[in-house]
């Protein structure tokens, strides 16, 4: 799908460049762990970066939430001006997530 989009130009770039492709699941092991979630993002149009593994903080105190992801692809690639998304049970308030951010 990603090879197809990419061959197909759109305004300054691809329709890939215009689309965000997210590939993810929401459990981690066997045992239905909610942390070190695979996340894979295709396209964003300069959004985020590129041919990059990133790992966040794993600790219980800085580790990021799908929220965070949510809350940042839908202020920095929809560009939306949403203030919050979720809610976090340790009342840490939402924030881009820098580390995939161009």
């Amino acid at each position: 799908l990603a090879q197809k989009l990419d061959k197909i130009p759109e305004g300054n770039g691809t329709l890939l460049d215009n689309s965000l492709l997210m590939l993810f699941s929401d459990m981690h092991h066997g045992d239905h762990a909610g942390f070190d979630l695979p996340v894979l993002l295709m396209g964003g149009g300069g959004t985020f970066r590129n041919d990059e593994y990133v790992v966040l903080a794993q600790d219980a105190m800085n580790s990021r939430q799908y929220r965070d992801l949510y809350f940042t692809i839908m202020n920095n690639f929809f560009q939306l001006g949403i203030p919050s998304f979720g809610a976090d049970m340790r009342k840490i308030p939402n924030a881009p997530i820098a580390e995939i951010l161009m």
